[in-house]
């Protein structure tokens, strides 16, 4: 693998341990999902990323596929 190759894969390591706590700071009860996700894929893009595919929430740990 190529030295950037290695950065992109740090920086979007990077991103995605920022969102991890971003989105912790924002869930909270009473806030739909709709606007977590809509937030999430805001900050990913501020962040200088862009998501792969939208991004998908549950409220339990059934997801549908």
């Amino acid at each position: 693998m190529d030295k950037e190759a290695i950065e992109k894969i740090e920086k979007a390591g990077k991103i995605a341990q920022e969102i991890v706590k971003y989105a912790h700071d924002i869930i909270k009860p009473g806030v739909k999902l709709i606007d977590i996700a809509w937030k999430v894929d805001d900050k990913i893009l501020e962040l200088g990323a862009k998501p792969a595919f939208p991004l998908n929430l549950s409220i339990n740990e059934i997801a549908a596929h």
